[in-house]
């Protein structure tokens, strides 16, 4: 009796109900926990998007440059087993058909691929993205970044 007058009920049960939620975060996959599935084979599957390395700056400099190396780390599945990355480069900030400029499916041991400079416009944005695909056609949410070319 003597520990109830020390706390207060209300604040016992309100702390308790967030200690379970952070428990039950940290528990559970989710969009928050960095992946997610587009397209799931099986109930349960997580396959967690690739962490692009470069170039994720605002401003890229190819002065000079015969071409632009773009780089990532993996991220493993619970499942399955990695048949390629999904690597996507577009003119601008929409990610949409008519401004996709390349599409190439990258080697899964392969961490880097390289675009000839003259690809590229100075001053002008463009925007690429990275997903992971498994067998089972299993894909991971897409990885992007953009970034303003500068040739002088």
């Amino acid at each position: 009796m003597a520990f109830l007058k020390i706390f207060n009920r209300k604040e016992i049960v309100r702390d308790t109900a967030i200690l379970i939620m952070i428990v039950l975060s940290l528990l559970l996959p989710g969009p928050a926990m960095g992946g997610g599935i587009e397209h799931a084979g099986h109930d349960g599957d997580f396959t967690p998007e690739p962490t692009l390395i470069s170039p994720t700056t605002e401003k890229v400099d190819l002065t000079g440059k015969t071409g632009l190396e773009f780089k990532w780390s993996s991220h493993e599945a619970r499942r399955g087993f990695r048949k390629y990355y999904d690597f996507r480069l577009y003119k601008g900030y929409d990610m949409l058909e008519k401004s996709l400029l390349m599409k190439k499916e990258v080697d899964p041991n392969t961490y880097e691929f390289s675009v000839k400079s003259d690809t590229f416009s100075d001053g002008e944005v463009y925007t690429w993205s990275l997903r992971q695909v498994y067998d089972g056609m299993q894909k991971s949410r897409r990885s992007t970044a953009s970034f303003k070319v500068i040739k002088k």
